[in-house]
């Protein structure tokens, strides 16, 4: 009778694990990098800078931790570290983002990580070193101007670096004259969308000399890069790309 009763117990349990779909919220999710989710993210959600967190200086590193469902939704969501004040927006904005999902061995499955974001505002060094009213100016000029390392046009966001790397094709800018006349130099930081043939789609300044900026974007919007891919499939990526202008005759990029 014993023997019937722990049969009898083994096969419901093993009916149970049959009616368990693979890849269900019950299985336990499969931990990815950072570096593997960011390949994956799609569709990105900035979330808005604290005006009070800006006029006092403060700026913030959030880590929080997430879990992504088989259809590359955003299903939970917690904060690990960082300010408490930008705990709510961070965690309202990743509960919005996209990705693709993940496969394991073809499968889609669920999968956790964790994701930084990160809230700087411009000239970050001058505010916290300039006198009471030249902060008071560098504050406004940040709120007014967007975030370096926002997602402007809401495509995957990649580092400066990373696209850099890619570059196939660069033209020179050209010097302005006014600017040469005048002896301005300096560096123009430009918003950059790549299409999926690696053309500069569109661009938006972000900061640098008012005479130096068209020559910047001129020059970038001529630029070529080797298309990004993800999964195996092309995609339009954004990031950022910083021209200098040094000297009476030339301009560089770093």
């Amino acid at each position: 009778m014993k023997a019937k009763y722990v049969l009898c117990t083994m096969i419901v349990a093993l009916a149970c694990a049959a009616q368990q779909p693979a890849g269900s919220p019950a299985t336990t999710p499969v931990r990815i990098s950072p570096a593997d989710a960011a390949a994956l993210l799609v569709e990105k959600v900035v979330p808005p800078y604290p005006e009070d967190e800006i006029a006092r200086h403060i700026q913030n590193n959030e880590t929080l931790a997430i879990q992504i469902d088989e259809q590359g939704n955003v299903a939970d969501a917690k904060v690990l570290s960082g300010h408490p004040v930008f705990a709510a927006t961070s965690l309202s904005s990743v509960r919005q983002w996209k990705y693709r999902p993940y496969l394991l061995n073809g499968v889609p499955v669920r999968v956790t990580t964790t994701v930084v974001i990160a809230f700087r505002f411009p000239n970050a060094a001058a505010v916290l070193e300039a006198p009471k009213e030249a902060a008071a100016k560098s504050v406004s000029n940040a709120l007014e101007r967007p975030l370096v390392d926002r997602s402007e046009f809401g495509k995957l966001s990649i580092d400066s670096k990373l696209l850099d790397s890619r570059l196939i094709n660069r033209f020179e800018p050209q010097y302005p004259q006014m600017a040469s006349v005048a002896h301005i130099q300096g560096d123009v930081l430009l918003h950059v969308l790549i299409d999926k043939d690696g053309h500069v789609a569109k661009l938006r300044a972000v900061s640098g000399h008012p005479l130096l900026i068209q020559a910047a974007m001129d020059a970038v919007k001529q630029w070529t890069y080797k298309p990004y891919e993800v999964g195996g499939d092309v995609i339009e990526v954004e990031s950022t790309v910083k021209v200098e202008f040094h000297g009476t005759d030339a301009a560089k990029k770093q």
